[in-house]
């Protein structure tokens, strides 16, 4: 695997938290 392949499961991921939990929970952990 190779970083960019790292970067877009790591990213997909985010998506589907975005997703389940919404916006504004993602916004008040930065």
């Amino acid at each position: 695997m190779d970083i960019n392949e790292l970067r877009s499961r790591i990213i997909g991921a985010a998506i589907g938290v975005h997703k389940a939990l919404g916006p504004g929970l993602l916004e008040s952990a930065y």
